[in-house]
């Protein structure tokens, strides 16, 4: 998977995040699936939302690449979570994490930190 990553799209492989959740923090691994600049390119997307609040999701992300539309779809970008939670670094959490940068609308002082 990794790989196929590299192949389709420059910058690394893996995405970490810090993230807080209920004044916990706990780090989060990823596979990459959004171009390098996603967040840069965050304002001129910012009229596709389909949600409101924290949430930040449209059907069609232009910023996410090939591989990463088949990662997502399997659900394949979020083993490396399991792997974390197997090797007992962090719980695994099924409430959704939300972006440190879209807290602010709701208060929730959820935060995000690149690491």
């Amino acid at each position: 998977m990794a790989l196929a990553i590299k192949l389709n799209s420059k910058g690394p492989m893996f995405l970490f995040r810090t993230r807080r959740l209920q004044q916990r923090r706990f780090r989060m691994i990823k596979f990459r699936t959004m171009c390098v600049d996603a967040e840069a390119r965050m304002q001129e997307i910012e009229h596709l939302n389909e949600k409101s609040g924290p949430i930040f999701k449209i059907t069609n992300d232009p910023r996410i690449t090939r591989v990463g539309k088949w990662l997502r779809k399997t659900s394949i970008d979020e083993l490396p979570q399991l792997i974390n939670v197997l090797a007992w670094r962090h719980e695994h959490c099924w409430t959704k994490a939300t972006l440190g940068s879209r807290c602010a609308a709701d208060g929730s002082g959820v935060a995000e930190a690149a690491v």
